[in-house]
């Protein structure tokens, strides 16, 4: 193994986005604070690196993901125009950046069928909502953890709740690939605070194939 190590930095981006938001511009509009990933991710490496203890091997980032959700067109078009404009940006300066259609709500008539406006479109109800972000970013943890040229792997979520690795988790984790990249996996908790990352407590030490690690960071 080199002395650096590979890093990938998976975002679950509206969570750090908000997160973002409350922390430096609470007063702000929340698009006045949006996260570039690529950048976003640079800074992560480099403040894990600022505090590693001397003799511990650095991160060197080869690949920042963002799993982001997207308004449908035919919903909310001004927001989809902003984050399809915004995704190939990030995606120009080196990100990869996974977007997710949201889930809507519809209004229904008094049929029970979905009610349409005079163009046939299903009428919402409200905005629409991410669904499966985590799963997907808890997914592509596990799966770059097993990639023979990747060593270290950094999840950053919001202020929300971590994934667990608990015995809670187990019976939903124990087949084929995912039950493997548990057990090559080191999973370690670290919180994010204004400044950056704190000192990392390590959570699981007892994998019997530890050359990768997943750093799971809360902001």
């Amino acid at each position: 193994m080199s002395d650096l190590l590979s890093t990938v930095v998976v975002i679950d981006y509206q969570n750090v986005h908000l997160t973002a938001h409350d922390i430096f511009n609470r007063d702000g509009e929340r698009h006045e604070a949006l996260i570039h990933p690529q950048r976003f991710a640079q800074t992560v490496v480099r403040v894990r690196n600022e505090r590693q203890h001397e003799g511990h091997p650095h991160a060197v980032l080869c690949e920042a993901i963002a799993f982001r959700g997207l308004p449908h067109s035919l919903y909310d078009w001004e927001q989809n125009r902003r984050c399809s404009a915004q995704a190939a940006r990030w995606r120009a300066d080196g990100a990869t950046i996974e977007l997710r259609d949201l889930k809507y709500r519809f209004q229904t008539a008094a049929d029970g069928r979905p009610a349409t406006d005079i163009n046939g479109h299903k009428i919402p109800i409200g905005s629409g909502r991410e669904k499966g972000i985590d799963v997907l970013v808890a997914l592509t943890c596990l799966r770059k953890a097993v990639q023979d040229d990747v060593d270290l792997v950094i999840t950053v979520r919001g202020s929300g709740t971590p994934i667990s690795t608990g015995p809670a988790m187990k019976p939903r984790l124990t087949a084929g690939t995912t039950s493997d990249a548990l057990l090559r996996t080191h999973v370690a908790l670290t919180e994010l605070d204004a400044e950056g990352p704190s000192s990392i407590s390590q959570v699981s030490s007892s994998a019997p194939y530890p050359r990768s690690r997943v750093q799971l960071m809360r902001w």
